[in-house]
């Protein structure tokens, strides 16, 4: 589920570009409608992206499980976030997010 519409998330990043003109802001190419926020740290900002919306992303444009999506949102996304003014992951709090059925964890996901 995207968290904003592409029109807010232009709005955003214009609203960022403006406020902060002439340092860099990083953002996760593929992944722009995963975007929460901004925040600034140390003067920067820093865009804020929902690690569970990245995970799901992956899973449906790969047809992949959600443990597969995990696993490869981990290794390959995460890892490459130790940089200066690289973007930040959140979690979703959401309650039902532990309670659900373990078959979701394998089942795959498809266009249907």
């Amino acid at each position: 589920m995207p968290t904003m519409t592409p029109e807010e998330r232009q709005d955003y990043l214009d609203l960022i570009s403006e406020e902060y003109e002439g340092q860099s802001f990083y953002t996760m190419d593929g992944f722009e409608d995963c975007l929460m926020y901004y925040m600034e740290v140390d003067g920067k900002p820093r865009a804020v992206y929902c690690y569970e919306d990245l995970v799901e992303k992956f899973a449906k444009e790969n047809k992949c499980t959600y443990t597969e999506a995990v696993e490869f949102v981990d290794f390959n996304v995460v890892r490459s976030l130790y940089f200066d003014g690289a973007p930040l992951l959140m979690h979703r709090i959401n309650r039902d997010f532990t309670t659900l059925d373990p078959s979701y964890f394998e089942e795959r996901y498809s266009d249907e």
